[in-house]
């Protein structure tokens, strides 16, 4: 019952109140709180330099274990292309020799 109780109240609060807070934007406290964190700034502007450069190194680390698994691939294919030429072979001779 509780917990239906704050349900109700956090809805209530959310259409009414919430609304009337984001609509004074424009307000003395807005203003003072710009104010205040603007010198912080450049660390959200380095932040997001960061998270650029560390999805492009992850864009490109994709690529690189994509490229070692296709090698990787290739290579066992090409082994067993190499031991069905050596049955091949195998078979061969022992069909030429009876």
């Amino acid at each position: 019952m509780a917990v239906i109780a704050m349900l109700v109240i956090s809805l209530f609060e959310s259409i009414f109140i919430l609304p009337c807070h984001l609509a004074h934007e424009d307000s003395l406290f807005f203003r003072a709180m710009g104010l205040l964190f603007y010198p912080l700034r450049f660390i959200a502007h380095l932040f997001a330099r960061i998270n650029k450069r560390t999805a492009e190194l992850s864009a490109e680390l994709d690529v690189i274990e994509l490229t070692e698994k296709q090698l990787r691939m290739l290579k066992t294919v090409g082994e067993d292309q190499a031991q069905v030429q050596r049955l091949t072979e195998m078979i061969t001779e022992r069909a030429g020799h009876p």
